[in-house]
Protein backbone atom coordinates (compact mmCIF):
# COMPACT_ATOMS: atom_id res chain seq x y z
CA UNK A 1 0.00 0.00 0.00
CA UNK A 2 1.35 3.44 -0.89
CA UNK A 3 1.24 5.85 2.08
CA UNK A 4 2.33 9.30 1.93
CA UNK A 5 2.76 10.02 5.58
CA UNK A 6 3.31 14.31 4.28
CA UNK A 7 1.00 16.38 5.74
CA UNK A 8 0.38 20.54 5.68
CA UNK A 9 -1.05 22.30 8.11
CA UNK A 10 -3.27 19.32 9.65
CA UNK A 11 -4.01 18.13 6.19
CA UNK A 12 -2.74 14.91 5.00
CA UNK A 13 -1.84 14.69 1.61
CA UNK A 14 -2.37 11.47 0.67
CA UNK A 15 -5.91 11.42 3.03
CA UNK A 16 -6.48 15.01 0.49
CA UNK A 17 -5.40 12.57 -3.09
CA UNK A 18 -7.98 9.38 -1.59
CA UNK A 19 -10.68 11.87 -1.23
CA UNK A 20 -9.86 13.12 -4.85
CA UNK A 21 -9.91 9.56 -6.21
CA UNK A 22 -13.06 8.64 -4.49
CA UNK A 23 -14.75 11.70 -5.64
CA UNK A 24 -13.39 11.06 -9.43
CA UNK A 25 -11.76 14.00 -9.71
CA UNK A 26 -8.24 14.77 -10.45
CA UNK A 27 -6.17 15.57 -7.81
CA UNK A 28 -5.12 18.74 -6.63
CA UNK A 29 -2.08 17.23 -5.44
CA UNK A 30 1.11 16.01 -6.89
CA UNK A 31 3.56 14.22 -5.88
CA UNK A 32 7.14 14.86 -7.96
CA UNK A 33 7.95 11.61 -9.50
CA UNK A 34 11.72 11.39 -9.88
CA UNK A 35 13.34 10.20 -12.78
CA UNK A 36 15.16 6.79 -12.64
CA UNK A 37 17.97 5.68 -14.96
CA UNK A 38 18.30 2.20 -15.80
CA UNK A 39 21.91 -0.07 -16.32
CA UNK A 40 20.74 -2.72 -18.62
CA UNK A 41 22.93 -5.49 -20.13
CA UNK A 42 21.97 -6.98 -23.65
CA UNK A 43 23.72 -9.84 -25.08
CA UNK A 44 24.05 -8.40 -29.06
CA UNK A 45 24.55 -10.16 -31.83
CA UNK A 46 24.10 -9.76 -35.93
CA UNK A 47 21.26 -10.94 -38.11
CA UNK A 48 20.98 -11.36 -41.35
CA UNK A 49 18.70 -8.74 -43.27
CA UNK A 50 18.76 -9.73 -46.79
CA UNK A 51 20.44 -10.37 -49.98
CA UNK A 52 19.88 -6.52 -51.04
CA UNK A 53 23.26 -5.00 -52.17
CA UNK A 54 25.59 -7.94 -51.52
CA UNK A 55 23.70 -8.98 -48.51
CA UNK A 56 23.01 -7.08 -45.11
CA UNK A 57 23.17 -7.52 -41.51
CA UNK A 58 21.97 -5.47 -38.07
CA UNK A 59 22.82 -5.30 -34.33
CA UNK A 60 20.17 -7.13 -32.28
CA UNK A 61 19.94 -6.67 -28.56
CA UNK A 62 18.43 -9.22 -26.19
CA UNK A 63 18.29 -8.32 -21.96
CA UNK A 64 20.34 -10.95 -19.92
CA UNK A 65 17.69 -9.72 -16.93
CA UNK A 66 20.43 -7.17 -15.62
CA UNK A 67 19.30 -4.54 -14.96
CA UNK A 68 19.64 -2.21 -12.13
CA UNK A 69 17.72 1.12 -11.19
CA UNK A 70 19.21 4.56 -10.31
CA UNK A 71 17.93 7.57 -8.89
CA UNK A 72 20.44 9.44 -10.22
CA UNK A 73 22.42 9.88 -13.79
CA UNK A 74 26.39 9.76 -11.82
CA UNK A 75 25.59 6.06 -10.14
CA UNK A 76 23.79 4.87 -13.02
CA UNK A 77 26.78 5.39 -15.51
CA UNK A 78 29.64 4.82 -12.60
CA UNK A 79 27.68 1.22 -12.68
CA UNK A 80 27.41 0.77 -15.93
CA UNK A 81 31.67 1.14 -16.23
CA UNK A 82 31.81 -1.43 -13.61
CA UNK A 83 29.21 -3.89 -15.47
CA UNK A 84 31.33 -2.94 -19.00
CA UNK A 85 34.42 -4.62 -17.79
CA UNK A 86 32.71 -7.54 -15.92
CA UNK A 87 31.35 -8.15 -19.50
CA UNK A 88 33.94 -7.30 -21.74
CA UNK A 89 36.78 -9.86 -20.54
CA UNK A 90 37.73 -12.52 -22.72
CA UNK A 91 34.63 -12.08 -25.25
CA UNK A 92 35.65 -11.49 -29.22
CA UNK A 93 34.06 -8.80 -30.81
CA UNK A 94 30.65 -9.16 -32.40
CA UNK A 95 32.02 -8.36 -36.14
CA UNK A 96 34.80 -10.24 -35.77
CA UNK A 97 34.49 -14.14 -37.59
CA UNK A 98 35.58 -15.93 -34.27
CA UNK A 99 32.44 -14.54 -32.71
CA UNK A 100 30.45 -17.11 -31.21
CA UNK A 101 28.08 -15.84 -28.64
CA UNK A 102 28.90 -14.48 -25.23
CA UNK A 103 29.36 -10.60 -26.28
CA UNK A 104 27.69 -8.15 -24.34
CA UNK A 105 26.61 -4.56 -24.30
CA UNK A 106 26.02 -2.06 -21.15
CA UNK A 107 23.15 0.69 -21.53
CA UNK A 108 22.06 3.45 -19.49
CA UNK A 109 18.80 4.06 -20.46
CA UNK A 110 15.43 5.45 -19.02
CA UNK A 111 13.55 2.43 -19.28
CA UNK A 112 14.03 -1.30 -18.05
CA UNK A 113 15.65 -3.23 -20.93
CA UNK A 114 13.90 -4.14 -24.01
CA UNK A 115 14.68 -6.55 -26.58
CA UNK A 116 15.84 -3.99 -29.58
CA UNK A 117 15.34 -3.96 -32.76
CA UNK A 118 11.62 -3.77 -31.89
CA UNK A 119 10.77 -4.41 -35.64
CA UNK A 120 12.69 -6.20 -38.21
CA UNK A 121 14.43 -3.53 -40.34
CA UNK A 122 14.02 -3.29 -43.95
CA UNK A 123 16.59 -2.31 -46.80
CA UNK A 124 15.60 0.50 -48.99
Amino acid sequence: MFELGLSEGGCDIGAAMLEDAKAGVASRHRVPRRKMWYVNVYEVDRAYGGPEEGGWYYSTGVPTGESEAYFTEAFAWHRARILDEEHREGRSKVYSVNYRGGAYEVRVQDHPGKAYPEETPHYE
